[in-house]
This record gives structure tokens, C-alpha cells and sequence, in this order.
């Protein structure tokens, strides 16, 4: 059974721009050719409360599922099975 986990990617890139809103839209700008390349860091982490979700991917379908099922729904299913799990 597959689980829900959070996965942080960071890539450092360099680039040349006039001011840091700059820097910043020259950078997303570019992000899709970096992707190309292998990310700086990688982790993750076994998502196993609503509270470790980020707000603005509550709502969101995570990658590798169902296709229709939240993170906000997982993680509350996950929440209700440990309560269940507590009571027996």
C-alpha cells in the first residue's frame, strides 16, 4: 500500500539579472532547463498528519496517485486510522 510523503528538491542555479526580482524572474525563467540536471538536495518524509502537508498543497493530488484523492483527504484517512488503531 503506498503511503503519502512529502519530497523536498532545492537547485541552486546561477544567473545574471539586474536586481533580485530580477535575479528571481530570470531564475524561474530558466528552472525548466535546469531540471534537466540532477537536483542539489533531495529528501523526504512519511507525510502523517494533516499538519505536516503544506497549505498549498492540501487541496492538491499528489503525484503517483489515484488521480482523485487530496493530500488534505490522505492525510486525514491516515489520521482516523491511528485514532481507530489507539481505541483497540
Amino acid at each position: 500500500m503506498k503511503k503519502l510523503y512529502k519530497v523536498s528538491i532545492e537547485r541552486v542555479i546561477m544567473v545574471m539579472a539586474s536586481d533580485e526580482a530580477d535575479a528571481i524572474e530570470v531564475g524561474m525563467r530558466h528552472e525548466r532547463d535546469e531540471c534537466m540536471n540532477d537536483p542539489e538536495t533531495v529528501t523526504s518524509d512519511e507525510v502523517k498528519a494533516l499538519r505536516d502537508i503544506p497549505n498549498e498543497w492540501c487541496i492538491s493530488l499528489p503525484y503517483g496517485g489515484d488521480g482523485k484523492t487530496q493530500c488534505r483527504d490522505l492525510a486525514e484517512a491516515l489520521t482516523s486510522a491511528c485514532s481507530y488503531a489507539d481505541k483497540t
